[in-house]
């Protein structure tokens, strides 16, 4: 008998992503994790809550105002505050922002394995 094969993750691609998350999502998917990219949708919450996703990915760029607001409010909806949030960022104060508001902030080259930690617990 085959044994069965865990549902693969889902990750949803949300918020003004750049050339840094081209490498990290092919290691995503080479591990057979599934990528909503829809960083053009207007409305990041209504995306999650309308498709679950297991972790919600944001490339967080210089100045990226709207996607701390975006993390705030997939925060605050009961549907979404328990959706896990990875921000890929190299300004390290806007890491440290995104770790006083609950947000997991990473490197491309880290993404993988936090995506994979998370999930784990």
């Amino acid at each position: 008998m085959i044994p069965e094969r865990p549902p693969p993750v889902h990750v949803l691609l949300l918020a003004n992503g750049t050339h840094r998350t081209r490498l990290p999502l092919a290691r995503l998917l080479a591990a057979g994790c599934l990528i909503d990219d829809r960083r053009s949708d207007t409305d990041g919450v209504a995306t999650a809550r309308t498709l679950r996703p297991d972790v919600v990915l944001m490339d967080l760029p210089e100045g990226s105002g709207g996607a701390l607001d975006l993390c705030r409010e997939l925060q605050a909806d009961a549907v979404t505050r328990s959706i896990p949030i990875i921000a890929i960022t190299g300004n390290p104060a806007i890491g440290q922002f995104m770790m006083a508001l609950g947000v997991k902030p990473c490197t491309d080259v880290s993404l993988h394995a936090e995506v994979l930690r998370l999930l784990a617990n």
